[in-house]
């Protein structure tokens, strides 16, 4: 098994949130293994920024070992970052039987994966570049981000899946702007 390949396994066979263990690309595998590995060192696999936001050759090249092996599955899609990923019945036992992995780490990917696994894409891109600027050189997708961060706030706020606090600091807007910006969206008829 390629090296770090069982926490991608251990990750893969979490379930979010909403019991959900299929993670809906490789731009969120990629994002969800970046955010795990500034709490933790096991998942450094050499980030770099790039047209995406943070990229791993070596994690994108572990994935398609996975995957070759018959353990990990992308489903098609439009394009191979908005892919869902899962494992396949095999993979499934490789990730059970993987004990070599740290609890610590385990927990944060699991706390990760329910923060961003939810996100549409326009929300994960805003919200990573929000968490990690540093990422943000080589982005593609560097003038979406700000165009998409305001109504990118507001939705994630509005469903909850963050904070009002880090809401309002997304959105670039003042507490109250914001906060009067979701109350109208939150008044508006479904």
């Amino acid at each position: 098994m390629p090296k770090n390949g069982e926490y991608v396994l251990k990750l893969l066979g979490m379930a979010d949130h909403a019991g959900n263990d299929v993670i809906r690309g490789r731009a969120w595998l990629q994002k969800m293994m970046y955010a795990g590995s500034k709490d933790h060192r096991e998942l450094d696999y050499g980030f770099v920024p790039h047209s995406h936001g943070m990229y791993s050759k070596s994690l994108a090249c572990i994935v398609d070992s996975l995957e070759t092996q018959g353990l990990v599955c992308t489903e098609k899609a439009e394009e191979i970052a908005r892919s869902p990923i899962h494992l396949t019945g095999a993979g499934r036992a490789a990730a059970d039987g993987a004990t070599g992995c740290n609890p610590d780490v385990l927990e944060t990917l699991r706390s990760v994966k329910t923060t961003l696994n939810p996100l549409d894409y326009r929300e994960l891109v805003v919200l990573m570049y929000f968490e990690y600027p540093e990422m943000l050189e080589k982005a593609s997708r560097r003038d979406k981000y700000e165009d998409w961060r305001e109504d990118a706030a507001l939705s994630m706020a509005s469903k909850e899946k963050i904070s009002f606090s880090l809401g309002a600091a997304i959105s670039g807007l003042d507490r109250e702007a914001f906060r009067a910006r979701l109350e109208a969206l939150e008044s508006m008829p479904a």
